[in-house]
């Protein structure tokens, strides 16, 4: 197995952004939207922006729906990131469109409720707290700094122990969830400097023992 990262690339996210950092990690990734190199990668990021449904067709149109729907079970020594949109089609559907999400998450994405002065989209910095103590994922990330966001749907996750880490607006909502294998962050981890940067560094050393 290589170590490889596969950057998925399916004109649907800030992937440049994404590919400067892990030029600067001296990470060993390709950036495709081909199966062949889903299957020859260790580490699967999917980062994604805009519309939930538009996002769905994008992984349709290039045959990644099925094989990423079943990545539990075909990839189980595989991890994959989604972030923001690519975190919130980790679930199970969204109330900003028709159709299924990837199910890999049980959950549904719903839009973040209007509270007092909040502005909608969620667009900023934001600290985070994190849930899971064991999470190798978040090790040296300054919490309290948190991650850069900009989003109007949240993650409502079905299981209590999908959500590893949260973030105040109003009311608290998922920062980052997992199940397995899979995990998603809605923040955007390459416009989060220092914080964002040794995210993605951990994500890309999560090794299988």
């Amino acid at each position: 197995m290589s170590y490889k990262v596969l950057l998925l690339d399916i004109d649907a996210g800030n992937v440049f952004a994404i590919e400067n950092i892990l030029k600067k990690l001296n990470i060993d990734f390709i950036k495709s939207s081909h199966l062949h190199d889903l299957e020859d990668s260790n580490n699967i990021i999917l980062p994604g922006v805009g519309d939930f449904e538009e996002f769905m067709s994008r992984l349709n149109t290039a045959n990644l729906i099925d094989p990423l729907r079943n990545f539990h079970e075909l990839y189980p020594e595989k991890f994959l990131l989604g972030i923001c949109i690519g975190m919130q089609i980790l679930g199970n559907k969204s109330e900003e469109g028709i159709g299924s999400g990837l199910g890999l998450i049980p959950g549904i994405v719903k839009k973040i409720e209007k509270q007092n002065n909040l502005k909608i989209p969620h667009m900023g910095w934001n600290s985070i707290n994190k849930i899971n103590n064991d999470l190798s994922i978040l090790d040296g990330i300054d919490q309290k700094n948190g991650f850069y966001f900009l989003h109007s749907y949240y993650f409502d996750c079905n299981e209590s122990d999908s959500c590893v880490a949260n973030f105040h607006y109003g009311k608290e909502y998922p920062a980052l969830i997992r199940k397995k294998n899979v995990f998603g962050v809605q923040g955007h981890p390459e416009k989060s400097h220092d914080n964002g940067i040794r995210f993605l560094h951990n994500f890309c050393n999560l090794r299988n023992a």
